[in-house]
This record gives structure tokens, sequence and C-alpha cells, in this order.
């Protein structure tokens, strides 16, 4: 799910996403409603739902290049047309601190590029899908 979720850039793709996914045996069709209804859960989810809309530049599983030689990827960077940032990483299991750590790695090195305001989510999609805000401390 988390390889389909990178192609839903927004939400009118889901079909098409699914689509492609069963023409290309990536996904069967004895999991397409259960997949399917996962990714309509993340998107339609009151937090995450603004930035499946058509109105922001989005970036999935795009390197970004940091000055100390490192390469980061996260799973997926709204840009608004007013200058915030939205940082998405997908993630399976229960929620650990190491993610967390992660995404805020990734939302300093935003901010490093000039971004202001970046707001980070964690996207727990299994066993259920759970949405966490991570704030720095």
């Amino acid at each position: 799910i988390h390889d389909l979720l990178a192609k839903v850039t927004t939400a009118d793709r889901i079909s098409e996403v699914v689509k492609e996914a069963l023409e290309q045996k990536i996904l069967s069709e004895v999991l397409k409603k259960e997949v399917e209804d996962k990714l309509w859960e993340v998107v339609r989810h009151p937090d995450l739902e603004p930035l499946f809309n058509e109105s922001d530049q989005i970036l999935c599983e795009q390197d970004l290049l940091v000055p100390q030689g490192l390469t980061l990827r996260p799973d997926r960077i709204n840009f608004s047309s007013s200058g915030e940032a939205t940082v998405l990483d997908y993630k399976t299991g229960i929620p650990k601190k190491v993610d967390e750590n992660q995404l805020l790695n990734y939302a300093q090195v935003i901010k490093e590029f000039g971004f202001k305001e970046v707001k980070n989510y964690l996207v727990y999609l299994y066993p259920e899908v759970q949405i966490l805000k991570v704030n720095p401390e």
C-alpha cells in the first residue's frame, strides 16, 4: 500500500492507481477492496484531506540532497502557495520514537531550504490507519 500511496498525488487518482496495480500484478483482486478502502481512509482523514486536493505542489519519494552529503527521501511533501510545507511519512506497525526523529530530520532540512512553517505527519497504515502530528520539542 505504501508504494500505491506514493502514486496517489490527489484523491481522484485512487481508482486509476488501483487499476494500474491490478494490471501490473502488484495488487491481487482479493486485496483490491481492502487496499482501496485503506487509501480512501488516508486521503479522507480530516488532517490530511486538504493535502490530497490539487492546490499544492507535491513531491513523492523524491531525494533531498543535504549539504553533509546525506540523501533523505520523505514519502511525500506538499508545498502550498502560502509557503508552507507539509511532510508525510508512511509507516506500518506501532508508533516508534525513531519514526518521529526521522520525520523531524526531514522537517529540519526543509526549513533549511527556507520554509518557515513545516507540518509533520506520520501515517501508520497497518494494522489500522493512525495519523500522528509530530511537532518539534
